[in-house]
């Protein structure tokens, strides 16, 4: 009887001693997170070694620590991220928050530095970012070529070419606009010395086409061109007619067609007048497409006036195009005009061009 009278007091007495253990526990817990007071400077060291400082400690979350950070603000930090927090005197914090505010600065100006010494290198690769990553809608297509020649030895000449093209086609519309330009210039220099301009064109066209059946379609041109070395100071042209499209096997295609209009040409010349005649015009347009990223073209263009026989000019083309990606191609190019009844001396005209090619 003794002995379980021993074993219930040993027992009671145990229970107690691990509840007021377990209270001291709480209360110690509850010092080291919860016992600081609001308007305290306290120092907080992150289980990550980060140390930040701050006042004005707000006890009303049990997660979280909240302090006023004298450059971050207002900061809540997760009280499991903390492993240490100290109470600090007003003198020591405001030494801290004076260093924290140098050491920021100082992070803030490194990384300007840094950034300044990448920038370079940083837009560069976004403006190839951006122009790799550029879409159009299904609608719209075209390129842009820019070709650079230089020759040295005997005959020395430099050749600036730019070509592009836009075409705007709905799918499985039977309408199709497309805007086409061309800009050759090139400086040829003499045995002496003496640099002339022996070639300085500029050419455009606008053209609309209505396919209206499964080979036969409608077509409207309006052509710009000026040729400084032809005396050309401007040449319009519109010519509305009809053409005929028709596909050899899977990889070649034909478009031949004829068309009259109108022209009204500037020489530059004081004793010829402007004229404005009636045009007749004949083209076709050969499309062949051996690889699938290779195509070989041929377009011929052939202008006459029909009160004047013996007025007449013509362009042919030429064209090997082969796409190294969807974004850049290579271009060679060979083009002919002739214009009869302006200047014998430069009525021929032949070129030939390489070009980097920019697909969109």
């Amino acid at each position: 009887m003794l002995l379980k009278l021993l074993l219930s007091v040993s027992n009671d007495l145990t229970r107690r001693l691990f509840n007021v253990r377990i209270t001291l526990v709480t209360l110690l817990l509850f010092g080291y997170f919860g016992g600081l007071h609001a308007d305290e400077s306290v120092r907080i060291t992150l289980k990550s070694g980060d140390v930040l400082s701050g006042r004005n400690f707000v006890e009303h979350s049990s997660d979280l620590i909240i302090i006023e950070h004298g450059v971050l603000g207002v900061l809540e930090i997760p009280r499991d991220t903390v492993a240490d927090v100290e109470r600090l005197s007003e003198k020591v914090q405001a030494a801290l928050i004076v260093r924290e505010e140098a050491t920021v600065v100082e992070s803030v100006a490194n990384e300007e530095l840094v950034s300044t010494n990448e920038r370079p290198m940083e837009e560069a690769f976004d403006i190839f970012k951006v122009i790799s990553n550029w879409q159009t809608p299904e609608y719209l297509s075209g390129n842009l070529k820019l070709g650079m020649n230089h020759s040295m030895g005997d005959r020395q000449y430099v050749q600036t070419y730019l070509r592009g093209k836009l075409k705007i086609q709905k799918l499985n519309s039977p309408h199709a606009f497309e805007l086409k330009g061309e800009y050759f210039y090139q400086e040829t220099e003499r045995s002496d010395g003496k640099i002339d301009i022996s070639s300085d064109r500029l050419y455009t066209d606008f053209t609309y086409r209505w396919q209206y059946s499964e080979h036969w379609f409608f077509q409207n041109l309006t052509t710009l061109r000026k040729d400084v070395l032809k005396g050309i100071d401007n040449e319009i042209q519109n010519l509305s007619g009809v053409g005929y499209r028709s596909k050899i096997g899977e990889k070649l295609e034909l478009l031949v067609g004829s068309g009259i209009g109108f022209q009204i040409k500037s020489l530059d010349s004081l004793l010829i007048e402007d004229q404005e005649d009636l045009v007749v015009n004949v083209f076709q347009e050969l499309n062949w497409f051996p690889l699938e990223r290779m195509k070989m073209s041929q377009k011929l263009n052939y202008f006459r006036n029909p009160n004047e026989v013996s007025i007449y000019n013509y362009d042919f083309t030429l064209s090997l195009n082969y796409r190294l990606t969807d974004l850049f191609g290579l271009e060679m190019r060979y083009t002919k005009d002739f214009d009869n009844g302006i200047d014998d001396k430069y009525g021929d005209d032949s070129r030939f061009q390489n070009a980097l090619t920019l697909y969109f």
